[in-house]
């Protein structure tokens, strides 16, 4: 089966950046940062929703350590043809790490099959074999359909979340 690619158009990329670079030097880079991350998560809420719809329920665990991670891209990320070495910022959808997941409660996650209450996971690799299959089972892919169907509204709304952030904070913090 040919794999298929998914092309974003980006439209006023040169206004976007000037518009990066406005923000850092009004605010100061670590300022930017954080009006960046938190307008990726915002825009990138979309793709939650839909990838959260589309996971196949047995408890609820999985659905329920859904996330978005909007952060600096560290080495790893660089080496993936996904990820520019001038990326700023990237916006992911992915579960919390076992520490996180290890913190949380989970109770009354639909196991029907046992009457033992759930108080969290050490880990949620079940999200990568539910997404690519294993030798047992076949793929339920759920994030990939979900960035595809909602990435566009997530790039084209980032713009949006961004102007939408920048006032937030510049009346909270230019008032003073």
């Amino acid at each position: 089966m040919p794999s298929e690619s998914v092309l974003f158009k980006v439209k006023g990329f040169q206004e976007f950046e000037d518009l990066l670079l406005q923000i850092r030097d009004d605010f100061g880079v670590k300022d930017a940062k954080n009006i960046l991350k938190t307008a990726v998560k915002d825009a990138m809420t979309p793709v939650l929703l839909t990838a959260k719809s589309l996971v196949a329920v047995d408890t609820g665990a999985l659905r329920a350590s859904l996330r978005i991670e909007a952060r600096s891209p560290n080495r790893r990320d660089k080496n993936s043809r996904y990820v520019l070495d001038t990326d700023t910022i990237i916006g992911t959808v992915t579960t919390a790490p076992g520490n996180v997941l290890a913190r949380r409660s989970f109770y009354n996650l639909h196991n029907k099959k046992s009457k033992i209450k759930q108080v969290g996971i050490p880990s949620d690799a079940r999200a990568n074999v539910q997404e690519h299959g294993s030798y047992k089972m076949a793929a339920h892919p759920f994030l990939r359909p979900a960035l595809e169907s909602q990435g566009a509204n997530a790039a084209s709304s980032l713009g949006e979340k961004l102007g939408k952030r920048l006032e937030q904070y510049r009346s909270k913090h230019m008032t003073k």
